[in-house]
């Protein structure tokens, strides 16, 4: 139960120290390829084509429509928080993963 217990607060100060890294990071790089997906977010909450490029600055959208769909929902904040929130989903993923890798790694039974 320990060990568990660390290994949660060593992940918990990992994440939280990303997420840190992210905060100053990021706005530096203009949110990278975060603009991308948030602009088309803002494109489909907006009624406008996702795949027609309307600026040079931004990279033509080339995912799937249901991302953008999902995109949109970030689309609604601003755009720093957009990201913070779609790093900390990211990283709650990677740390699902994570957790159901090890479960079926080491046979544990899966509920």
């Amino acid at each position: 139960m320990q060990r568990k217990l660390i290994i949660i607060i060593l992940l918990a100060c990992l994440g939280l120290g990303l997420f840190i890294h992210y905060q100053f990071r990021a706005p530096k790089r203009d949110f990278s390829d975060f603009r991308v997906y948030y602009n088309a977010g803002k494109d489909i909450l907006s009624g406008k084509n996702i795949y027609v490029r309307y600026s040079e600055e931004i990279t033509p959208f080339k995912y799937s429509p249901v991302f953008a769909v999902f995109m949109s929902a970030f689309a609604v904040f601003d755009k720093r928080i957009a990201a913070s929130l779609f790093f900390l989903v990211n990283l709650a993923c990677l740390f699902f993963s994570f957790s159901l890798s090890r479960k079926l790694i080491f046979f544990q039974n899966l509920p």
